[in-house]
């Protein structure tokens, strides 16, 4: 998904991105396997952190 790209661009792990943001490792992993979506709360502060306040490069999928 879009989230685990974003992420592996940024060369962060799921902890970093976790204490970046304010939760558990786990649950963004389970947001880069697409198993949950994040919330507006958490879909904010990924933005923020991985596209640079960009809520749209969180939204857009990517091509297949």
């Amino acid at each position: 998904g879009n989230i685990d790209s974003l992420i592996r661009a940024k060369d962060l792990t799921n902890r970093e991105v976790g204490e970046r943001i304010g939760t558990t490792e786990h649950q963004v992993w389970r947001w880069r396997k697409g198993k949950v979506r994040p919330n507006d709360e958490n879909l904010a502060a990924l933005a923020s952190v991985l596209a640079d306040g960009d809520l749209t490069a969180l939204l857009i999928r990517e091509a297949a």
